[in-house]
């Protein structure tokens, strides 16, 4: 790997990392939606403001799932990407390797350094 895409995987190891804080503070703030929903039905349950809770509470999370739904999505398109990238670079110093051979060495960053 170059020192370039050593660089860019860094970076996005570090974005991967920031949404991951993103996502858990995100949730830690929809539980305490939750709750807070919970304890206005058991003291007013017929109440609008009751219902306006459960509403944008319902629509926060809806929205939340899909987020990381899509950054989930694109987190194993890129590491599929980078997997396919590497078997190409092994295919040429390896020709003779099967495509078994090529996923575990793709898997394995150190042995594929190795080989390099």
């Amino acid at each position: 790997m170059s020192a370039n895409q050593e660089i860019k995987t860094d970076q996005l190891n570090g974005i991967i990392d920031n949404n991951k804080e993103i996502f858990k503070t995100v949730k830690t703030y929809l539980n305490m939606m939750k709750h807070d929903i919970d304890e206005s039905v058991q003291k007013q349950p017929n109440e609008p403001e009751t219902r306006v809770k459960r509403t944008v509470h319902r629509t926060f999370a809806q929205r939340f799932r899909d987020v990381l739904r899509a950054s989930q999505s694109i987190q194993t398109e890129f590491k599929n990407a980078v997997q396919n990238r590497i078997k190409k670079q092994l295919k040429v110093i390896k020709e003779d390797a099967t495509e078994e051979e090529l996923n575990e060495l793709a898997a394995n960053p150190a042995e594929c350094k190795e080989l390099m």
